[in-house]
């Protein structure tokens, strides 16, 4: 039998299944010069890893925007600002 795990708020999911991942956008690359930009554009994220044992630290990856669900309640950073501790 195939291993399922369950998500943040409890809810299973397994393989197969699609997810979000929790990150932070580092970066975005996109030719717009104002507004928002479009599908085409690349969009950096560093994943919010909690820490716990044997999870990589530090990974990012880049997607289309469109691959992007912003973040219930997620705190917003600002176009052009990330925290120093991130």
């Amino acid at each position: 039998m195939a291993i399922s795990e369950r998500d943040l708020f409890g809810s299973p999911f397994g393989v197969g299944d699609e997810v979000q991942v929790r990150g932070i956008v580092t970066a975005i690359a996109s030719g717009a010069t104002t507004g928002y930009g479009g599908s085409g554009d690349r969009v950096t994220v560093l994943v919010d890893a909690a820490g716990n044992a044997g999870e990589a630290v530090g990974v990012t990856f880049i997607v289309s925007p469109v691959q992007v669900r912003r973040a219930q309640g997620g705190i917003s950073y600002g176009p052009s600002s990330v925290p120093a501790n991130h």
